[in-house]
């Protein structure tokens, strides 16, 4: 087949890679505002060598399918933007909108970090009934209590994926001067179980089909060996 054995480990390794990130693809299929994540080739010209292919993990940031919830605090981005949170390693971004308030009030995440508005303010409610208009104001009952900070990125390839649905960036976002918040509904994940379960399955032929590829190499250099320590 014209592979040797550090060849078809090497495959076998990205197999591995894919496999890994099919799977928590799928555990989280029904998880509010979860990005797939899918292993892509990437040719690297290398001097003196042509061009050297290297596979990395690529964020899929196409939206999810909206589920209408009726709670009040669940909030989904229609089009472009992340919410802005505030963590105690730093301010990461997220489009996951399932949130809470704290015991103090404060819109939370689900992890328990502050969720910004405008001028890095933590958004206190004291009392309810909660609204939240499509522009991001935030009412509790008549008393106006800030504006959700939503903001975009010019280039998504550049956010790093953490955990709780959260993404770094090495840059400060940019203000989404018109931001479209639907209030009561929640983005779900993006993942496409139907490919996820396909893809796991090539995955797993894949992998039995090289484990025989090692299995046949092994025996012919054993073979091999064999014979030139007979001709010695």
């Amino acid at each position: 087949m014209g592979f040797g054995i550090s060849e078809t480990g090497d495959v076998m390794g990205r197999l591995i890679q894919k496999l890994e990130h099919a799977s928590a693809n799928l555990a989280n299929a029904s998880t509010a505002g979860y990005k797939a994540v899918h292993l892509h080739a990437v040719s690297n010209p290398t001097e003196g060598q042509g061009v050297n292919q290297e596979f990395v993990p690529v964020v899929d940031f196409s939206p999810g399918l909206a589920q209408r919830t009726g709670n009040e605090l669940d909030l989904m981005i229609e089009g472009e933007g992340f919410f802005v949170v505030q963590t105690k390693d730093g301010r990461f971004y997220t489009r996951r909108g399932d949130f809470t308030l704290d015991k103090d009030g404060r819109l939370v995440t689900q992890s328990g970090d502050a969720v910004l508005g405008e001028g890095d303010r933590p958004i206190i409610i004291k009392q309810g009934p909660v609204s939240i208009s499509e522009s991001g104001l935030v009412k509790a009952g008549d008393e106006e209590v800030g504006r959700l900070n939503i903001v975009s990125f010019d280039k998504t390839s550049s956010l790093q994926r953490l955990s709780n649905g959260y993404f770094a960036s090495p840059v400060e976002g940019k203000k989404v001067e018109k931001p479209r918040i639907a209030q009561g509904a929640l983005e779900m994940s993006n993942v496409n179980p139907i490919r996820e379960m396909v893809d796991l399955i090539d995955i797993q032929r894949s992998f039995e089909v090289y484990q025989k590829v090692i299995q046949t190499i092994s025996e012919e250099e054993k073979t091999a060996t064999s014979r030139v320590g007979r001709l010695a």
